[in-house]
């Protein structure tokens, strides 16, 4: 028949934790602890970055689509929404906007015809986007000229 034995399940002085082991587990702790504030800082770089990139990629994309209309029709317009394909959701460009700043650009002599009508614009694109509550820009600049390129 089984029996209890009282002595068996008490307590004594040798049962717990010994400093080594409480040591070694904070030690371990602080380890994670400092290999997860590290991973979630660099994903926060890598987000800060891959958006940079995306809205360059949407701002090249308009500059494009400027120098393909006729020169009469480039003008300036702000406020322009971003191409869908940029601005879907959180995983692209969140409030992406697009101002088209644009001027004749007449510091070159060969740049006015013989109606003294400027041939050359100069072109400023500012596409910007809103991350972690602050506004970001990226700018680009391009010449468009009355015979193309």
């Amino acid at each position: 028949m089984l029996s209890l034995d009282a002595k068996r399940h008490t307590l004594s002085p040798n049962h717990g934790f010994s400093l080594i082991e409480i040591v070694i587990s904070m030690f371990l702790i602080a380890a994670f602890g400092v290999i997860l504030t590290s991973a979630s800082g660099s994903l926060l770089s890598r987000r800060r970055t891959d958006l940079t990139a995306i809205a360059s990629k949407a701002a090249t994309k308009e500059i494009e689509h400027t120098r393909n209309l006729a020169f009469t029709s480039v003008t300036s317009a702000n406020n322009l929404a971003c191409d869908a394909e940029f601005n879907q959701g959180d995983s692209k460009l969140p409030s992406c906007r697009i101002d088209k700043c644009v001027e004749n650009y007449g510091g070159i002599p060969c740049t006015v015809d013989l109606n003294g009508n400027v041939n050359l614009k100069r072109v400023l694109i500012t596409l910007s986007y809103n991350y972690q509550g602050k506004s970001r820009f990226v700018t680009m600049e391009t010449l468009v000229t009355q015979g193309g390129l």
